[in-house]
């Protein structure tokens, strides 16, 4: 039966009513009780979940009936790793600079002359396009600094590609005081010069934190996560979210939390991205720990960046790259082993979890050192210390079965298998593409992995569940090649990183993550079953209905449930 229109304000367990989900397949991701007949919830919670009479007799006579009509009710999804605010500014104020729809530089230079025309002389243009773009393009390049002069002469031009590698024209380079004398340097990256005249490139490594577009207010961050953030996450079936935050995001995210008004339930992790030891020590300092907060806001861990990318040449890699000038280079890291260390020690003594960013196999395995060197001052088995892309980009069997011994949790996104595993063997060669995403061998090594967008406002397709899904269970590439067909899971497997793995990721088991009793009712209400389809059709499944607390807060082709 179609259901009525909702009205209320999230988090309001005052207007919850009684209701009863029945008529569809029930997928709990409880491997005692894996499907049901009913789910039944009062307050918010779930109080029954097995056959329609259990499930009735729970409630009292005001009951609404959700006549769940053929569909398929699943728990809550959970992104383990997103970027709010960063995704909200490009989705609502960059160029789109994705290919597609671009297909040639030349369709992307006209998009920049056009902004250009509309923004005050020496205003910024900033693009935001996709992981190897330089390779998507039909002319298998990225534009030149010239050729981005000469679309924006007066304006400073960036491209964002992929958050770790960033082009930006002449008048981009005066405007971070950047020039040929400068030195190669900058921070922990570098600046890209031509081999032949010695002069820059205008292309950019790892310097995320020189760009205008980490500017934003408290207030930005309030509208961003209140109003775009139900259209790009809740939309999608996310009914709760693991985001890393700067300090004004938290507290934007406070006043909404107090306010009723968080769009789904989020669990901030702290970032920073000048190793973490300034917001550690303001986190230490204020006595706060992991798991602090309520059910709609609560503070996570920190975030410790160890390298930079695969796609920008600065994973810290055990073996060189190939395809660079140096045939030594092996990366950049932004800690030292020392540092990280004792930044890991201190957050593991004060109760906080860690998010080890660490994408190359040389700076996954520092991370598992700084984890074993803090477990062996303070014992404690279940401290779900994480590494952010563990296994993504690079991996070795060594690595796995450590990260299984110290209780480590592996963080993945799998949609770049689509995004760019066309163009790792080129760097990494073809041992190391074995390894690459091995999610049957990270499972069969007894790991939980969760799964991520990592969205940025680079590949849109990650906010996709299904799409991560389908690339995690059919492993086809945005080449159209089936990459390492040996390392694929199950739907149920695939699954299970965006449900319960996710919700162990953060401590939260007891109350996400499957469809059970004592539970968030938390829900995604899908037009078909993932596990009974075909894998190929996995992208075609599309969120009907999300659902949190009990209550319809998204529904398909509805702009958003009044409230």
């Amino acid at each position: 039966m179609p259901l009525p229109r909702v009205s209320f304000m999230p988090g309001d367990a005052s207007r919850v009513t009684h209701r009863l989900f029945v008529g569809g397949s029930i997928v709990t991701m409880d491997r005692e009780h894996p499907t049901a007949e009913a789910v039944a919830v009062r307050g918010g919670r779930i109080v029954a979940v097995g056959r329609y009479d259990e499930a009735r007799a729970a409630l009292d006579e005001d009951v609404e009936v959700v006549d769940l009509d053929g569909r398929t009710l699943i728990p809550g999804l959970i992104d383990s790793h997103c970027h709010l605010v960063s995704s909200v500014r490009s989705h609502t104020l960059y160029i789109d600079g994705h290919v597609p729809p671009n297909r040639s530089i030349r369709e992307l230079l006209a998009r920049i002359t056009e902004r250009a025309c509309s923004l005050a002389e020496g205003e910024w243009v900033i693009v935001h396009g996709s992981h190897f773009g330089a390779r998507k393009f039909v002319e298998k390049r990225y534009p030149t600094r010239r050729e981005l002069d000469e679309a924006a002469p007066r304006h400073p031009v960036l491209i964002i590609d992929g958050r770790h590698t960033y082009l930006v024209n002449s008048a981009g380079l005066a405007k971070l005081g950047i020039d040929s004398s400068s030195s190669p340097t900058l921070g922990v990256g570098f600046a890209v010069t031509d081999a032949a005249s010695g002069e820059l490139t205008g292309e950019l490594k790892s310097v995320n934190h020189l760009f205008p577009d980490r500017g934003h207010t408290e207030d930005d961050a309030y509208r961003y996560i209140r109003d775009v953030v139900p259209r790009l996450w809740v939309a999608k079936g996310f009914t709760s979210a693991q985001a890393f935050m700067d300090r004004k995001e938290f507290r934007a995210c406070q006043a909404l939390a107090r306010e009723r008004r968080l769009p789904l339930r989020l669990t901030a992790h702290a970032i920073e991205t000048a190793g973490g030891a300034d917001l550690l020590d303001a986190l230490i300092g204020a006595g706060l720990t992991t798991g602090f907060g309520d059910d709609w806001l609560r503070v996570g861990g920190v975030k410790l960046f160890v390298d930079g990318a695969y796609m920008s040449y600065t994973a810290a890699s055990r073996e060189p790259y190939l395809e660079m000038a140096c045939p030594c280079y092996r990366g950049l890291l932004k800690l030292q082993p020392s540092t990280l260390n004792d930044a890991v020690l201190r957050a593991h003594e004060a109760g906080l979890q860690v998010c080890i960013h660490a994408m190359g196999d040389r700076a996954q395995e520092m991370a598992l050192d700084a984890i074993e060197a803090a477990l062996a001052v303070l014992p404690r088995p279940d401290h779900r210390h994480r590494i952010e892309h563990f296994g993504c980009d690079m991996g070795a069997p060594d690595l796995r079965a450590r990260a299984r011994a110290l209780g480590v949790v592996p963080n993945m996104t799998t949609g770049w298998l689509y995004s760019y595993g066309d163009y790792v063997e080129e760097k990494l060669g073809t041992a190391r593409l074995r390894e690459f995403m091995a999610l049957r061998s990270i499972v069969d090594a007894g790991l939980e992995p969760c799964n991520s967008s990592d969205e940025t406002g680079t590949e849109w397709l990650t906010l996709d569940p299904f799409f991560s899904i389908w690339c995690a269970v059919r492993r086809r590439t945005f080449g159209g090649a089936v990459l390492n067909a040996e390392q694929s899971i199950t739907v149920e497997e695939a699954l299970r990183m965006f449900t319960i793995n996710a919700a162990r990721a953060v401590f939260e088991e007891g109350i996400k993550g499957s469809i059970s009793v004592g539970k968030l009712a938390d829900f995604a209400l899908l037009n078909r079953n993932p596990l009974e389809i075909d894998p190929d059709e996995l992208r075609e499944v599309a969120v009907d209905e999300t659902v949190i607390g009990g209550l319809t807060v998204h529904r398909l082709n509805e702009s958003e449930v009044d409230r």
